[in-house]
């Protein structure tokens, strides 16, 4: 069952754990679509697909909290948004979508995208868990974090560092964990939402 994403709009949608659901938009080539999930009852997964119905992007960047996605179409089309609970904070959940209205994008808006899918990529390689998979996250949490801190955007920031704090661990490189770590707190510190200083 297909939902259209309104665009732009604000819409609160109920959502079990293990539910998916989709939504489709449109897109022209090169434009740019802007959402933000508030995840404050449930961890969401996101997962976008062409109109081919191949998959393009993911995002999946902490358990609660905000969870910002830009996506640039590489293609005009209708492309499908899946949404996945992996986990809820009650039996009767809900999320807020908040999108912005499609629009060419910008240096800023493009810097956001490649940041965003960045951390996400860097996610999937600790997910992974192989050597490789650890060496490629923090190559990617790397470039992440001078995107982040070019966009001034403490939040994602703190993100990023507790990210990277955890491809340390998983290396069993703890001082470097608990370097990355200190510094995601401070970072969140200086946000006024303290859920990025923790998963």
């Amino acid at each position: 069952d297909r939902r259209v994403l309104p665009m732009p709009g604000h819409i609160k949608v109920p959502i079990l754990s293990g539910e998916r659901q989709s939504w489709t938009f449109s897109l022209q080539s090169g434009q740019i679509l802007r959402a933000v999930f508030d995840q404050s009852d449930a961890d969401l997964a996101i997962d976008i697909y062409g109109p081919d119905h191949t998959k393009i992007s993911g995002f999946d960047f902490s358990q609660f909290g905000p969870e910002p996605i830009s996506f640039i179409a590489p293609q005009q089309g209708v492309f499908t948004l899946e949404v996945t609970a992996r986990q809820t904070l009650k039996p009767a959940a809900l999320y807020r979508i908040d999108v912005e209205a499609p629009r060419v994008p910008d240096a800023s808006d493009s810097a956001h995208a490649r940041a965003e899918q960045l951390v996400s990529n860097a996610r999937f390689e600790m997910r992974a868990g192989k050597p490789e998979s650890l060496i490629s996250g923090i190559a990617e949490i790397r470039e992440a974090l001078q995107l982040w801190d070019t966009l001034a955007d403490p939040r994602m920031a703190a993100y990023a560092r507790l990210v990277y704090g955890n491809l340390y661990g998983l290396q069993s490189e703890t001082d470097s964990a608990i370097e990355q770590y200190s510094k995601a707190a401070v970072l969140a510190g200086h946000t006024a939402d303290t859920r990025p200083a923790g998963e």
